[in-house]
């Protein structure tokens, strides 16, 4: 797709432009606008903060908030050249009893964009509230627990009817105790990535903020050379509200002619003129080179073809691919061009006094990678000293972990991470083995006897690139089981030995009868660009991996399965280090290729006599899921996973950890769930296998969720089975 937003350059570069030196200014602009929330009929913060950054001119407000700046003559009808800065609005509609958020769009009777609606699945989310921004998560329906008859119907499943935000309130009491209300603005968490030096921007918000550059460029030339004519640079508000702010501006200020800038998703800068406006886009044709299409179209995706009247009206939209999407993607390259190119038209319209320079000032592009937001900082590691595995014990282990990128076979950022950490919080060194497969394992108690292994796997779901394409676009090879309407549309990043390359998913057909569609993705690179970006065949791929902490111990994040397995481990070695020594042998192991088969368990190497799989329970504690089936709520313990699709755990040896939980005060669910775990892989070798999980909510999805307090339990669990065994 990005490559046909090249073919603008062409058009434009037409009119005689020519290519540039460095700076960075603009791009500075539109990084941080693009990092600001401002949903439809909530615009003021935005703009005031806009304000701010723009030049110091006097500055027009409404009552609907515009912004809006007069240049030149006092009198007269301007030409107004406007903007709308607003994304499509969402608001708390109901607060249900168990905690959960609904939402409303205002959307009134516009043009607007409903299948945006997706993104609020398994994303993070802001809540706009009053007090200030609160952290939620979009739930997602679990793979796990999903027939195939709903899978096929997913798609239409993926709308606002079944859009649930969680905050980690348990009930609606809470939730207002955090100051949340009905009609609070929710918004998917902003976010911006490029690659160092790349023209091509990936972002959440670019299609409402791509032309805040452009004018605040034009406001500063027409500053130093002010227009013959009146001139009025716009912003408007509520664009995705009936263009309220579009039809206040207009009509209070009644203007000549009006030049209105929005964006499309077709690949090519669109230019149409009503039809009162014959001699401004026979100019424009001119001037760029660019087709003009009289006749505004009813169904272009802004709508404003009916706002204009008989004002002689402009329309020109910017190409942003997968527009409506997490992974909007721009081009600076082509952004710079339409900004010289307009600002030389506009000039020219109102009659500047100085004629803008033929040739083309600095570039736009940052020298610097982008990525926003940024990781969340997990805080000081627990010291050895403190032993009891508590949720604030636990946390900073887990939010350092889950931030870590390590698809399948690819687990060595993991192992080094793992290690790292291990030597900060034990009392003293332990050995660390590494297996043929890369699994990393130490052992505890006396080297003779059969052992108990506890296990859990460092490996996540994701993608290594299976193909480069002429096109540059990546052939994605995905590593795992996962929803792929969930990550449809969504930002990636690729891992290369020189650094993370961002680009946007997106699904072709793949041209066979009954085929599942093929996962490309697209990095706005071609030619030097891709050799130079580093990447290289079986480079790993994820989502950008954040740490979300919600209200009352409850966490969102990327790999959560089954990194809480990792710190479980983690938390009860420091309990056992600093202890006496064990009564029999106890095996810790990190596993890897656990998410495409249970390929990294060390079951031919290692013959324990039970093995205990520290893996996710898949939960239907979400009002997404039925409740007949995989019934263990957040917050109440870990789970003794009885059976899966992989293994059926003695009815016996659940009882007796169900007793050891209650000796040790420890709290304790079970339950049937589907998946697999890793202790399956040793019951052909004749050890005996069971799970021990944690509720776990939309897993395998871009943002799962889980309770601290279910992490603490596990690993105190896992500490008592280590220290006193279970027959």
């Amino acid at each position: 797709m990005i490559k046909k937003l090249s073919a603008c350059i062409g058009l434009i570069a037409a009119s005689g432009l020519a290519a540039a030196a460095q700076s960075a200014s603009p791009a500075r602009l539109l990084r941080s606008a693009a990092e600001r929330p401002a949903p439809a009929g909530h615009e003021r913060a935005y703009l005031r903060w806009l304000a701010s950054q723009l030049p110091q001119l006097p500055a027009a407000t409404d009552n609907l908030h515009d912004l809006y700046y007069r240049l030149g003559p006092a009198q007269g009808r301007p030409i107004l050249l406007v903007t709308e800065v607003d994304e499509p609005g969402y608001v708390v509609s109901r607060i249900t009893r168990q905690g959960y958020l609904r939402l409303a769009a205002l959307h009134g009777s516009a043009v607007f964009p409903r299948q945006t609606a997706k993104l609020f699945f398994s994303s993070p989310v802001t809540i706009l509230r009053r007090r200030g921004p609160l952290t939620g998560a979009g739930l997602a329906p679990s793979i796990h627990l999903m027939s195939r008859r709903r899978l096929q119907t997913l798609d239409r499943e993926l709308n606002l009817r079944h859009v649930y935000i969680a905050t980690g309130a348990t009930n609606a009491a809470a939730d207002r105790r955090a100051g949340i209300h009905l009609l609070d603005p929710v918004v998917v968490e902003p976010q911006l990535f490029a690659a160092p030096h790349s023209p091509d921007w990936l972002g959440s918000l670019l299609a409402s903020r791509v032309m805040t550059p452009v004018l605040g460029q034009m406001l500063s030339w027409f500053q130093a050379h002010p227009p013959a004519r009146p001139l009025v640079i716009g912003f408007a508000t509520r664009g995705y509200f009936n263009h309220g702010g579009l039809r206040r501006l207009l009509h209070a200020l009644h203007p000549a002619q009006v030049i209105f800038l929005g964006t499309t998703g077709v690949g090519e800068l669109r230019a149409q003129a009503n039809a009162a406006a014959g001699g401004l886009g026979r100019r424009w044709a001119a001037e760029t080179g660019m087709e003009v299409r009289f006749g505004l179209s009813p169904r272009a995706d802004h709508g404003v073809s009916a706002d204009f009247g008989r004002t002689p009206a402009l329309v020109l939209d910017f190409p942003v691919a997968y527009r409506h999407t997490a992974a909007e993607l721009v081009n600076l390259n082509t952004l710079h061009l339409f900004a010289h190119a307009l600002t030389g038209f506009i000039a020219a319209q109102s009659g500047a006094a100085t004629a803008y320079p033929a040739k083309m000032g600095p570039s736009w592009t940052l020298t610097h990678a982008i990525a926003w937001p940024q990781k969340h900082a997990p805080g000081r590691l627990p010291s050895p000293a403190s032993l009891f595995p508590t949720p604030a014990i636990v946390a900073p282990i887990l939010a350092r972990l889950v931030q870590v990128a390590a698809v399948s076979r690819q687990e060595a950022p993991m192992r080094r991470e793992l290690r790292k950490i291990l030597q900060q919080v034990l009392p003293h060194p332990i050995p660390l083995h590494t297996g043929p497969d890369g699994d990393l394992w130490l052992r505890l108690g006396p080297r003779q006897g059969r052992a108990t292994l506890l296990i859990a796997h460092m490996d996540e779901i994701g993608w290594t690139v299976a193909g480069i394409l002429p096109d540059g676009e990546l052939a994605l090879q995905p590593q795992g089981g996962f929803l792929r309407q969930l990550y449809t549309g969504r930002i990636l990043l690729v891992h290369t030995k020189l650094g993370d390359v961002p680009g946007a998913l997106h699904y072709i057909p793949s041209g066979m009868p009954g085929g599942p569609p093929l996962a490309r993705l697209d990095v706005g690179l071609s030619g030097a660009g891709l050799r130079n970006s580093g990447i290289q065949l079986g480079d790993p791929v994820t989502v950008p991996k954040r740490w979300h902490p919600l209200l009352d111990g409850e966490a969102a994040g990327r790999a959560l399965d089954d990194r809480v397995g990792d710190t479980a481990l983690i938390a009860a070695l420091r309990a056992l280090a600093a202890g006496p020594r064990l009564r029999h042998p106890v095996i810790f192991c990190f596993s890897t290729g656990e998410e495409i088969g249970l390929d990294g368990a060390l079951a031919q190497t290692l013959h324990p006599d039970s093995v205990y799989a520290l893996d996710t329970f898949v939960s239907s504690d979400s009002p997404l899921e039925s409740r007949r089936y995989a019934d263990a709520r957040l917050g109440r313990g870990f789970v003794i996973r009885a059976a899966d699709n992989s293994l059926i755990a003695s009815r016996d040896w659940v009882r007796e950890i169900e007793a050891l939980a209650r000796r040790e005060h420890i709290p304790v669910q079970t339950g049937v769930t589907g998946g697999g775990n890793d202790a399956s892989a040793f019951i052909p070798y004749g050890s005996r296998g069971i799970d021990l999980g944690w509720p776990i909510l939309s897993s395998h999805s871009p943002g799962e969720i889980t309770d601290l307090r279910d992490v603490a339990a596990l690993a105190r669990i896992t500490a008592a089975i280590a220290r006193d065994g279970v027959k």
